[in-house]
């Protein structure tokens, strides 16, 4: 029934008049709510508007359902001659300050849902933690409240989503990139909510931040979206060039990596705490206060397991590889060290803890008891005055465990071949010394020992358990890096992945267990192997197989790694 409706004459006509009567405008932000569950996908917030009576509506009505406040002045609260309240309401519902304070109405106004409370520093596994999450619970994201990122329609219908939703969930999963301190200021902390974190080694968070940007920038050359258009900004570029080649987005992610907005100095702390000053005790004081539960991304797949029964995980959002880990050990580290000494005492902490229980996680208050007297100084009990350790010859067993696979995508490896630039003038830098093709028109046959197939196309195939090379002797230099390209020798079912050990000498250098064609890498410190020798380099294969016994096919070789290149770098000025 319409406003100029005839009055119903029976009961009858009251009943189907319903359907055609107007809705009376909220007078609260829970009768709001209610109301945006009408904002279905096929349904405009004109639409909306259309369906409501604004009979006897003043201005103070429309700030307290939508704003959840009064007027600023008398002179807002007074209606004029010409007051219009579908407008005043709509323009209150796409206001800025309506969309900044979602989260806090739409937790304040719904108390009696639970809460759990993800903390989501950057580059932290966030995003793959989130999409695994995002399911279980009602989402309610940090993003929603930033403009920019969402049209005034599509906030306003994903607002109406979450409140469609509301009757079916009993828990609200709130995340996003925001400080704790700051949610709990805004929010509230009640009995039974669960808030939660990930963090990880802060220099690795800076590189992986820094390959983020350039690669956003690669999925958006224009700077179209509010991240992006923030990147070319700091960076002073208008665009990513069309076609830009390795070398320059090398350039660039080292420049990300130096800029202290896009990677930005001890940001764990900065989210963890209150304030921008980004402060160990800051951090440490709100995850004990508010026995905050914390993990690092070591233990991130084990804790997913444990804690939320999720087996596997995709790891969204990984950062592209630009630049490399070692690249940052190597050349960057120094440059970097004073701008997460923060976040590294954080992070030491909390890896300690974790060590201590043997967990998956630890809380804050877990953490405050593990440490006693030595949580607020940021060192771990026992390691209070680190001595630095005496010289030693490297051992026969040096890097028995470590993991010398560096890179496994096919489209990448030239791009990881190529040193990257220096991060600034006096800070060290990587020079190319050699590079030994293995294919048919290459020098790689010269160094060849035993243990090899004929030459190939572009490789040579090792035909024994242990493969040798000698190669020229390393530069008089503090650190040389080695990268070995190749393929393995698999089959999906009966031979799925090839361990190659790496030895220099009797020196195990470590192991990478390859699916397809990847890049090992070996660094050579100084003292490592005499000098001015020859490096007698082994390559020892305990999975090398027939391909007779694996495919059928008529092979007799042995085969478990085709080598294509190998590529000798020497560090300078470390």
């Amino acid at each position: 029934m319409t406003a100029h409706s005839p009055l119903p004459e029976t009961q009858r006509d009251i009943m189907l008049a319903l359907p055609e009567r107007r809705i009376p405008m909220p007078r609260s932000q829970q009768a709001l709510f209610g109301l945006l569950t009408y904002l279905a996908p096929n349904r405009s917030i004109g639409d909306l508007i259309g369906m409501l009576d604004f009979s006897g509506i003043a201005p103070i009505d429309i700030f307290l359902a939508v704003l959840g406040r009064a007027p600023d002045d008398p002179a807002m609260a007074v209606p004029e001659a010409d007051f219009d309240a579908p407008a005043q309401f709509r323009a209150a519902l796409t206001s800025g300050e309506f969309r900044r304070g979602i989260m806090r109405n739409l937790l304040s106004t719904f108390r009696a849902m639970g809460r759990d409370i993800f903390i989501h520093v950057p580059k932290c596994a966030g995003t793959d933690l989130i999409f695994n999450l995002a399911t279980r619970g009602l989402p309610l994201p940090r993003m929603l409240e930033l403009e920019g990122w969402l049209s005034e329609e599509e906030f306003l219908a994903t607002v109406g989503g979450i409140c469609r939703q509301l009757p079916f969930h009993e828990r609200f999963f709130v995340y996003g990139h925001m400080e704790l301190g700051s949610y709990v200021g805004d929010a509230g902390i009640r009995a039974g909510d669960r808030i939660f974190t990930v963090i990880r080694d802060p220099l690795g968070q800076m590189l992986s931040q820094a390959n983020y940007a350039i690669g956003r920038l690669r999925q958006d050359p224009l700077g179209t979206a509010p991240d992006t258009a923030e990147i070319l900004q700091y960076l002073e570029i208008p665009r990513l060039p069309a076609d830009i080649g390795d070398r320059e987005l090398k350039e660039l992610a080292s420049r990300a990596l130096m800029h202290p907005e896009i990677t930005q100095p001890n940001r764990a702390c900065i989210y963890l705490g209150r304030g921008m000053r980004g402060t160990y005790a800051s951090a440490i004081d709100r995850l004990v206060v508010h026995d905050v539960e914390i993990t690092t991304t070591a233990l991130y797949e084990r804790w997913l397991q444990e804690r939320w029964n999720i087996g596997s995980s995709a790891r969204h959002n990984r950062s592209e590889a630009i630049l490399t880990r070692g690249d940052l050990r190597w050349l960057y580290a120094g440059a970097l060290r004073d701008r997460v000494a923060e976040d590294q005492k954080l992070f030491d902490m909390v890896s300690w803890a974790l060590e201590q229980t043997g967990g998956a996680s630890v809380t804050g208050v877990q953490l405050a008891r593990l440490a006693g007297a030595s949580l607020m100084t940021g060192v771990p009990p026992k390691t209070a005055a680190p001595q630095a350790p005496a010289p030693e010859e490297p051992q026969a067993d040096q890097g028995e465990d470590r993991d010398l696979l560096a890179l496994d995508d096919p489209d990448l490896i030239e791009r990881y071949l190529d040193p990257a630039p220096q991060a600034a003038p006096g800070a060290p830098w990587m020079e190319l010394v050699t590079s030994i093709a293995f294919g048919v028109g290459g020098e790689g046959a010269g160094y060849q020992l035993d243990g090899w197939s004929v030459t190939e196309r572009t490789f040579t195939w090792t035909n024994a358990p242990v493969s040798r090379l000698s190669l020229p002797a390393l530069p008089d230099a503090d650190l040389c890096v080695l990268r070995i390209v190749g393929s393995p020798f698999v089959s999906e079912e009966k031979l799925p992945a090839q361990r190659v050990e790496v030895w220099a000498g009797d020196k195990r250098l470590g192991v990478a267990r390859l699916t397809r064609i990847s890049v090992i890498e070996c660094e050579f410190p100084a003292g490592l192997l005499p000098p001015n020798e020859p490096v007698a380099l082994s390559l020892r294969l305990p999975d090398a197989a027939r391909p007779r016994d694996i495919n059928g096919f008529d092979d007799e070789r042995l085969l478990g790694f085709a080598l294509h290149k190998i590529v000798l770098y020497q560090v300078h000025g470390r």
